[in-house]
Order: C-alpha cells, then structure tokens, then sequence
C-alpha cells in the first residue's frame, strides 16, 4: 500500500472530512447488534437514545476535525513506507 492510517491515534497528522458520509456512519454504526447495549447504550433501538448516540458522535467528529478546519472528521496517524 501506499500509505497506513492508524486510528485512534495519539498524535494525528492526517484528517478525513466525513460531513457528507454522516449519515451513512451513524446507519453502519448502529447495524453493530452486539456493541448496541455496551458502546452506544441501546441507540439501536431508537428513540431519544439513538438521538443522544447521534448527538455524542456528531460532537467527537466536530472536535476531531477542528484541528485540521474541517466540520466533520476522522483523524489517523498517516504512516508512509
């Protein structure tokens, strides 16, 4: 590969910009059936639960990306060979 991304990491130097994929992230998140009562404290089953998921999620995506300017994000740690 040309490059890694790793997540989660401590120091990130590379951002992805994930407003128009937003949707879609929640809908993917929310299919992981076996995390729905530990990760995201039964927002799959809807209701205002799944509002507060969304909302939680929205505002760690805002604070990942401030850095690099963009309103949405994911950050990673861009390894080259």
């Amino acid at each position: 590969p040309e490059h890694l991304l790793l997540w989660k990491a401590a120091e990130p130097d590379h951002w992805e910009d994930i407003s128009s994929t937003w949707a879609t992230k929640i809908e993917a998140l929310l299919c992981h059936a076996s995390q729905g009562e530990t990760t995201m404290d039964a927002a799959d089953q809807g209701g205002t639960r799944r509002d507060e998921f969304e909302e939680r999620m929205r505002l760690h995506a805002k604070k990942l990306g401030t850095p690099a300017g963009l309103p949405l994000a994911e950050s990673f740690k861009k390894l080259e060979p």
